[in-house]
């Protein structure tokens, strides 16, 4: 059995679903950051800096994908 690839419109929302939980993980980095010594401070802000860089990834990802879907559905003169 194969498995079918994702279509554009699903990979954009599967981004956009990775990019809302990697804001929801850069929460908890922020509220573990006000918890303790410098250590836990230092720990936290480096695992913010890790998910902000990836929630910038993951959404301008799902925007290249979402343009393309669109940019494919017009070229057949159709929409999502």
């Amino acid at each position: 059995m194969s498995e079918s690839k994702p279509s554009l419109w699903q990979a954009s929302n599967d981004l956009s679903m990775a990019e809302y939980q990697m804001n929801n993980l850069r929460a908890l980095f922020v509220a573990i950051k006000t918890l303790g010594g410098p250590e836990v401070e230092g720990l936290a802000r480096l695992g913010q800096g890790i998910t902000e860089e990836w929630v910038d990834n993951f959404s301008y990802q799902a925007e290249l994908f979402l343009e393309e879907h669109n940019s494919q559905q017009a070229g057949k003169g159709g929409g999502q």
